[in-house]
């Protein structure tokens, strides 16, 4: 019996990371400017060594798309697959880190919260790494804790934790939100009990080797970035854009009116309806009865657990932590365009708290069976909530975005037809060129177009063949090459 609790528990995340792969699917019929940029153009210059320009910073991300590319090829929509591997592998390592402690018979409610929340799954279609921070939070937890869970301090227990720090590294270069989770991250780290541990606190003394490997392949991922982006400048602080690693194009600052509009346009984000930036949610995460008051017993547990129960405190210390960060840090922004693709650690932060508040209540003994009931039936309105949504999100994300990309790649009626047809007319001789209605040159974008048809012959066909365009500034023929934009012949 206990067997196939386990079987069944471990389906989960493969139904789970289905579910993904149906959602990204059912988008499949549009690409976004962002995407444009961050799936294709952005890669297509980190393999030339180039950063196309400081607000293009995350090439942790770019470099997993590289690596893929040059594997298993390149197609428009290949960076849907890299996030689909990437979620299921966070979804995994939540399913361990969840059934450690509540085991697999009571493990499957906070895991399903997790994998049905429809800030996750509609972030997980884009080909972006908006949303990537929670399940590189996953993965880099379960690594910390596997290194600390062994029996005595050796060379595996060392790599995993040098593993973990590179995982944190390449997150943190992939979008610069899940240095918010460091903080956290370190505490959990810092009092998770582990195996020799025989009283309430861990041996702090015996775990400042697994922080020093942790901060050592932290350095390693940045370290190679570094030396492989030149100039390495561009990628530290670049003085055009204002912008860098770790900021992309955000800008600190400090303007209360500005910070609290930019959390109301989060808080309406996940309660009322996503409408920021590149994130189109009809039904979005809190909304609706059974959510919003699923989220509102939880949070009303964890607080009575935070005041009665001290053994509770330092998880929640680390929750709020993240919490807190995650809803005030990327408000802080003085550049506009808030949202909530900045703040999905609040996502992350409202599964731990789940998963404490589930476990207080069906751990209750059962002299208590009546509070247990009814506590556990509350906490079930909140995964409930999120199921009930899947219909929408899948009708919002086959639905065309406000965002999409036109010009090159709505040529044909989907942007695969409209990049085959480009190639065909190029490979016929023909030039990149884009005329009005009367005949004249439009100065229409070159870079996105330029890096799709390139980096297609390049990753795809081994040919490094040049593509021309016609200079619309002097109505010439003209080789197009990474260079041009950095030195910003032609703008950004």
């Amino acid at each position: 019996m206990r067997a196939n609790k386990s079987s069944a528990y471990w389906s989960l995340p493969v139904l789970l990371a289905a579910i993904q792969a149906l959602v990204s699917w059912r988008s499949c019929h549009q690409i976004r400017s962002e995407e444009l940029a961050e799936s294709v153009r952005n890669v297509f210059w980190l393999d030339h060594r180039l950063l196309y320009d400081g607000v293009s910073s995350n090439v942790g991300w770019y470099g997993l798309l590289l690596v893929f590319y040059q594997v298993g090829g390149f197609s428009l929509y290949a960076a849907k697959i890299v996030r689909l591997l990437l979620w299921s592998l966070g979804l995994f390592a939540a399913a361990d880190l969840l059934r450690r402690p509540l085991g697999a018979r009571l493990a499957w409610p906070p895991l399903l919260l997790l994998g049905l929340s429809p800030t996750l799954l509609y972030f997980g279609t884009m080909q972006t790494s908006f949303g990537v921070d929670v399940p590189f939070a996953a993965i880099c937890l379960w690594l910390l804790l596997a290194s600390l869970r062994r029996t005595r301090p050796d060379a595996v227990g060392y790599a995993l934790a040098f593993a973990a720090g590179c995982t944190a590294s390449v997150a943190a270069l992939s979008y610069p939100g899940f240095l918010l989770y460091l903080p956290s991250l370190a505490v959990a780290a810092a009092f998770a009990p582990g195996p020799r541990d025989s009283h309430p606190f861990p041996d702090f003394p015996s775990r400042w080797r697994h922080f020093l490997f942790a901060g050592a392949g932290f350095a390693v991922p940045l370290a190679a970035a570094l030396a492989y982006v030149s100039p390495a400048a561009t990628l530290i602080y670049d003085p055009v854009t204002h912008a860098g690693v770790f900021r992309g194009g955000g800008q600190v600052g400090f303007n209360l009116a500005l910070a609290w509009d930019s959390l109301g346009a989060v808080l309406r984000d996940l309660f009322v309806r996503g409408d920021s930036y590149y994130f189109e949610l009809s039904r979005p995460e809190f909304s609706g009865f059974a959510a919003a008051a699923g989220l509102a017993w939880v949070g009303l547990t964890a607080l009575a657990l935070g005041v009665r129960d001290r053994a509770h405190r330092v998880a929640l210390a680390s929750v709020l932590l993240l919490l807190v960060l995650n809803l005030i840090v990327p408000n802080l922004s003085t550049n506009g365009l808030p949202g909530l693709r900045r703040c999905t650690g609040v996502i992350a932060a409202t599964v731990i708290l789940f998963a404490l508040a589930w476990q207080y209540y069906a751990r209750l003994p059962d002299s208590r069976r009546g509070v247990r009931r009814v506590g556990l039936a509350l906490c079930l309105l909140l995964p409930l909530g999120q199921a009930c949504k899947l219909p929408s999100l899948l009708a919002d994300v086959a639905r065309d975005s406000r965002y999409r990309a036109g010009d090159w790649f709505a040529l044909r009626p989907s942007p695969t037809e409209s990049l085959a047809y480009v190639m065909a007319e190029l490979d016929q001789g023909k030039i990149l060129e884009f005329y009005s209605s009367d005949g004249k040159i439009l100065p229409v974008r070159y870079q996105e177009i330029y890096a799709a048809v390139a980096g297609s012959r390049w990753w795809n066909r081994g040919q490094d063949t040049p593509v021309f365009a016609r200079d619309w500034k002097t109505g010439r023929k003209i080789a197009l090459t990474p260079e041009l934009w950095a030195r910003y012949y032609f703008p950004h």
